[in-house]
This record gives C-alpha cells, sequence and structure tokens, in this order.
C-alpha cells in the first residue's frame, strides 16, 4: 500500500490546487505554486513499477520521462500478467509526462521570478493565465469544453449522497467551502485528511487505526476516483497552458493509481 505521506503529498497538494482562491491580478500565487509543486516532485520522485510488481520511489522529476516508461515496461516483462502490460505502461508514462511537464512550468516560473522587476509582467500574465485555465476547465464555462470535475456529471447513481455518507462515516465536514461534496477539490480534500490520520496513527504506534485509515482510503479511491481519467481525457485538449496540461496528465496518472489491478497494490 502506498506511503501515507506521500498520498498525503499529493492529495493535499490537489486539492490547493482546485480549490484556493487565484488572485487576478498579482503574482503571488503562481510563485506560491511553483514552489509547493517543486516541494512536491522532491518529497515524492517518480514512482514507478518494480519487478515484483509493487509502487517504489525511484527516479528524481528531471529524470522521469526518461526512467519512467522504461520501469514500467521492465516490470510488465517481469510479471508477465496482462494487467502489467496494459495499466503499468499507461500509467507510468502519463505519470513522467506530468511530472517532466511540472517540473519543466516550475523551471519556468522560477526564472521569471529571480528576474525581478523585469520579469513581474510576465509572472503576472501567467497567474491571469493558470486562473483562466482553471476555470475554463473546472466551471463548464464552453459549450465544446469538459464538463466540471463533479463526480456526479461522469457517474450514474445517487453519488454525491454516496460521497457525503463516505465523510460522515469518517467524521469529515467541509464547512469552509461552497463546493458540493462531489467536487474532485473536495474529493481529494477529503483523501488528504484520511492520509495524514493515518500518518499521524502511525506515529503514535497506532498499528489498527493506521490500517483502518488506509482502508478507509483505499475504498474511497477505488470507488471514487475511477470517474477522473475521463474528466482529464476531457479536459486535456482545452488546456492552454503548460501547467494545465502538465497537472492534467499527473492528475490522470495519480487516479489511475489509485484504481489499479490487485498486482499494482
Amino acid at each position: 500500500m502506498e506511503d501515507a505521506r506521500k498520498a498525503a503529498a499529493w492529495y493535499g497538494y490537489g486539492a490547493h490546487v482546485l480549490l484556493d482562491p487565484i488572485e487576478v491580478p498579482g503574482t503571488a500565487y503562481v510563485v506560491d505554486l511553483a514552489k509547493r509543486t517543486r516541494m512536491l516532485l522532491e518529497s515524492t520522485e517518480a514512482e514507478v513499477v518494480d519487478a515484483a510488481g509493487t509502487v517504489s520511489a525511484t527516479v528524481a522529476a528531471d529524470t522521469a520521462e526518461a526512467m519512467g516508461a522504461v520501469g514500467v515496461t521492465a516490470a510488465a516483462e517481469a510479471t508477465g500478467t496482462a494487467c502489467a502490460a496494459g495499466a503499468a505502461d499507461t500509467t507510468g508514462a502519463a505519470d513522467a509526462a506530468g511530472r517532466s511537464g511540472l517540473a519543466a512550468w516550475c523551471k519556468h516560473v522560477e526564472d521569471l521570478a529571480s528576474r525581478g522587476a523585469e520579469g513581474a509582467d510576465a509572472l503576472a500574465e501567467e497567474q491571469r493565465a493558470v486562473a483562466a485555465d482553471r476555470t475554463r476547465l473546472c466551471r463548464g464555462i464552453s459549450q465544446d469544453g469538459p464538463l466540471p470535475p463533479y463526480e456526479a456529471y461522469y457517474r450514474e447513481g445517487a453519488v454525491e449522497g454516496d460521497v457525503s455518507a463516505s465523510y460522515r462515516r469518517a467524521g469529515v465536514r467541509f464547512d469552509g467551502t461552497a463546493e458540493r461534496d462531489d467536487y474532485l477539490g473536495v474529493e481529494l480534500a477529503f483523501l488528504d485528511c484520511l492520509a495524514r490520520a493515518e500518518e499521524a496513527a502511525h506515529a503514535r504506534g497506532g498499528g489498527p487505526a493506521a490500517a483502518a485509515y488506509a482502508q478507509q482510503r483505499e475504498s474511497f479511491e477505488q470507488e471514487h476516483l475511477p470517474w477522473v481519467g475521463a474528466f482529464c481525457t476531457a479536459a486535456l485538449p482545452h488546456a492552454r497552458t503548460a501547467y494545465g496540461r502538465a497537472a492534467l496528465e499527473a492528475l490522470a496518472a495519480r487516479s489511475a493509481r489509485g484504481n489499479q489491478p490487485e498486482c499494482f497494490t
């Protein structure tokens, strides 16, 4: 099972990206986002599947593109399973592309920030573009664009009620947001809560409690993340920033990993 610390890092980051306000005009958000992104990449490293069929952190972000596809292909050959041949190659390639794109975007923002006043206008334009991209991709403002990332738009049934029930069972409430419970940002914030609770339980030596949180997280991932790949596929052609494209690729890989066949868990 994936390390709770790394899961919390990814889910907390995703919740921040989808929920936190972006001031326009301004530059503080995009500079902070680049710092958060760099910290995420450095703290989690690229995840590839090893020959035993387990997930391990092996390569840094700047070599993710080169190593990611190689690692998952070798794992598929070593396990000799159909799930390795299909899911591992797709997820590893998407993860590598997303991480490489995010690393390149961080460098771009860092270069602009290093120029001081000379780079301020370009930073402000980058922040405006990132804000506009998030609105375009997540608010359904374009008739030919993607449906916004609410689970009920991508799944049939009483989805929002099921999601809300999961929050209640875990004792989690989100009073500080006006978003629906099935909004992707809120779902990621919930998974972040579970991962952090799991990590804290481990630190206290509470094995059974940690296992219970891990089981809640795994169940929610498997039930409520598979739709995210469909959103990413629909949204990617409409992303107009390097950050938006890379974030969608990374998100698609993360959601796929949360619902991988048993041979990858």
